[in-house]
């Protein structure tokens, strides 16, 4: 039987395609981790949003619409109820787990808890639907929106070792996974 692959999607907030470039300018940070997945993975060179907005965007990635289909043209709006991306991976075998921001919710509080019938069919679900204020006192929750996450040190890092933490709990149970990875920066102040 052949084995399914395991997907990791990587959503950090406004990185550009081109740092992973190994011919980009000298002035960008060296990025050796973020290479060597990419040495072995697939990427795409070429791939292009048709809304540039956070929410917009994210609502055209997991339910594979347009805007114009989703109805969602600026953020902070929730996510329409349409057969996901992730629910067709459930359906195909796959263990699905988001980590990190959301911004599907459409909660206008932003740093809140994102109630499971707003996570687009994620099995597994580790975030927050918004913005941080204070990346130094980042919060995630899980399925109880009274007991939230605190990160430890900056918010890119407390978000890392959470998703170690998965993919080694997705590793020991064996079946093929889709794990979505939602830093917030780099991202200017909102």
């Amino acid at each position: 039987m052949h084995q399914r692959p395991n997907i990791i999607l990587l959503l950090p907030d406004q990185f550009g395609g081109s740092w992973l470039n190994s011919e980009a300018s000298q002035q960008l940070p060296e990025t050796p981790h973020l290479q060597t997945m990419v040495s072995s993975s697939v990427h795409f060179t070429r791939a292009y949003t048709n809304i540039p907005l956070c929410t917009p965007y994210r609502a055209c990635l997991f339910s594979g619409k347009y805007p114009s289909q989703t109805g969602i043209m600026k953020n902070g709006m929730r996510i329409p109820q349409c057969t996901t991306l992730a629910q067709r991976l459930v359906r195909a075998g796959y263990v699905t787990s988001y980590i990190g921001k959301w911004h599907l919710s459409g909660d206008p509080q932003g740093n809140r808890w994102v109630p499971p019938d707003a996570r687009g069919g994620f099995q597994r679900f580790v975030g927050w639907e918004s913005h941080h204020i204070d990346h130094y006192q980042g919060l995630a929750w899980r399925d109880d929106p009274d007991h939230a996450i605190t990160l430890r040190g900056h918010e890119t890092d407390g978000l890392t070792d959470l998703v170690e933490e998965e993919l080694a709990c997705l590793k020991q149970e064996g079946a093929p996974f889709f794990l979505t990875v939602a830093w917030q920066a780099p991202h200017p102040p909102c």
